[in-house]
C-alpha cells in the first residue's frame, strides 16, 4: 500500500515486475544524479494510480509494458533513451502530453507503444528509424505528426483509428521498407515536408510547395491566438484538423481563412475543423452543416467570443453554422463569395466586414437569420 517511492541514485535498473499492480502507488522520484539505465518489462504495469514520474537523463530503455495502464497525464522522454518498447505506454487513458527531449537519440518506438492514449501532438526526433505496428493507434486526439526521413520502417496500422490525424512525411514518397498498410485508414498525408519549426505559440512545418502548415498550438491555455497569413514571407496555407483542440480558455482568435485552407471544401471548410471532432473539457458540441443534409460535429471552445478572418477569398456553405457562442466575426475586405447559411443559427453574433457594402456575388441567404452587419470596418 505504498503511495510514494524514491529510487536511490545507485540503482541502475528497475527490474521486471517490480511495481506490477501496485495500485496505491502515485509518485516515483529519484535521488541525486540518478544512474538509472533501464526500466525492465512490466515494471509499473497496471500501477493504476501512478500519476507522477520524472524519468532521469541517462536512461537508455523503457521496455515492454513498463507503464501500461498507469494514470500518467504527461511524460518527458529523456534525450538519452534509445528504445521505447512494445506497449510501454499503451492504455494510459489520461496521457495527454508526451515530450521527447531536444537532442534525443531515440531509435525505436515499439508495437502499440502509445496506443489508446490521448495526446494530440508529439515531436519525433531525426534519429528515429522504427515505428512499430499499431504504435499510435486508437488515439482520437492525435491531430498531426511529422515522420522524419530517418524512419525506415513503419509497421502495420501504426496510426489505426486516429480519427483526426494529419500525417506529414519528410520522405518524398513511401519508403520500400514501410508496411503496405502503415496508413490503413488513409489519413491525409503530405509528402516531402521540411523540419518542424516553432512560431510564437504554434508548431509549424514547411510543405513541399514552400508554404506553411500549422500543426498544433503549444500552450493550450492562452486566451488569444493569432495565426498569421505569412511567416518569414512564406504563406500559411493550411491548418491541421484539431490543431486548436483543447484551447478551452480561448477568447479571441485571428485566422487567415476558415477551415483547413484557402481551397478547402465540404466539411474541411467549416470553422470547427481546426478544433476537431473529439470532445474535450470546455468544448461545445457544434453540429455544422456543409450542405443541406450533411454535417460534421466539431467542438468549439465555449469561451470563444471573437473571430477575425484576415485573408479569405471565399467562405463556404455553413462555415459558421451553429456557432452559437460567438459574439462577433470580422470578415476581411475582398471576399468574393460567402455561401448559403454561412451564419445560420449564430444567435449572438454581430458581423463586421471590410467591404463597404454587401457584394452582389454573395449568396442571398448567407446571413439567413439577419444577424446585424457593420460594413466598411477596417
Amino acid at each position: 500500500f505504498v503511495s510514494s517511492v524514491t529510487i536511490p541514485y545507485t540503482v541502475m535498473e528497475i527490474g521486471a515486475f517490480s511495481f506490477l499492480d501496485a495500485s496505491a502507488l502515485t509518485t516515483v522520484s529519484f535521488t541525486g544524479s540518478s544512474n538509472l539505465k533501464h526500466i525492465r518489462p512490466y515494471a509499473f504495469h497496471n500501477a493504476e494510480s501512478l500519476s507522477s514520474i520524472i524519468l532521469p537523463e541517462g536512461l537508455l530503455t523503457i521496455e515492454l509494458y513498463s507503464f501500461r495502464m498507469t494514470n500518467l497525464s504527461s511524460i518527458i522522454i529523456p534525450a538519452s533513451v534509445t528504445d521505447i518498447g512494445t506497449s510501454a505506454f499503451e492504455s494510459c487513458a489520461n496521457l495527454v502530453s508526451v515530450t521527447i527531449t531536444h537532442g534525443s537519440v531515440l531509435e525505436t518506438i515499439g508495437n502499440h507503444a502509445f496506443a489508446s492514449t490521448k495526446f494530440d501532438y508529439i515531436d519525433l526526433p531525426n534519429t528515429l528509424t522504427t515505428i512499430g505496428q499499431f504504435a499510435f493507434s486508437n488515439n482520437y486526439y492525435l491531430s498531426s505528426i511529422v515522420i522524419p526521413d530517418s524512419v525506415t520502417y513503419v509497421g502495420l496500422k501504426a496510426f489505426y483509428y486516429n480519427l483526426s490525424l494529419n500525417i506529414y512525411v519528410m520522405h518524398s514518397s513511401k519508403p520500400a521498407g514501410w508496411n503496405a498498410d502503415w496508413n490503413f485508414d488513409s489519413n491525409p498525408v503530405e509528402w516531402g515536408v521540411g523540419e518542424v519549426s516553432t512560431n510564437n505559440n504554434t508548431k509549424i512545418v514547411l510543405l513541399s510547395d514552400d508554404t506553411w502548415a500549422i500543426l498544433t498550438v503549444i500552450f493550450k491555455d492562452e486566451t488569444t491566438l493569432v495565426i498569421p497569413t505569412t511567416i518569414n514571407t512564406k504563406v500559411v496555407s493550411s491548418i491541421s484538423k484539431g490543431a486548436l483542440s483543447r484551447m478551452n480558455n480561448l477568447v479571441n482568435l485571428t485566422i487567415p481563412f476558415v477551415g483547413s485552407g484557402y481551397d478547402a471544401e465540404g466539411a474541411d471548410a467549416l470553422f470547427g475543423y481546426i478544433f476537431g471532432g473529439v470532445t474535450y473539457t470546455g468544448g461545445t458540441l457544434t453540429r455544422q452543416y456543409y450542405n443541406v443534409s450533411d454535417y460534421k460535429n466539431y467542438f468549439v471552445p465555449t469561451t470563444l467570443y471573437s473571430v477575425t478572418v484576415q485573408n479569405a477569398s471565399n467562405i463556404s456553405y455553413g462555415a459558421f453554422y451553429n456557432c452559437a457562442t460567438l459574439g462577433w466575426v470580422y470578415l476581411n475586405e475582398g471576399i468574393s463569395y460567402v455561401g448559403e447559411n454561412a451564419f445560420k443559427s449564430c444567435s449572438l453574433v454581430t458581423i463586421y466586414s471590410g467591404d463597404l457594402s454587401e457584394p452582389v456575388t454573395w449568396h442571398e441567404n448567407w446571413n439567413p437569420d439577419s444577424r446585424p452587419v457593420n460594413w466598411g470596418v477596417v
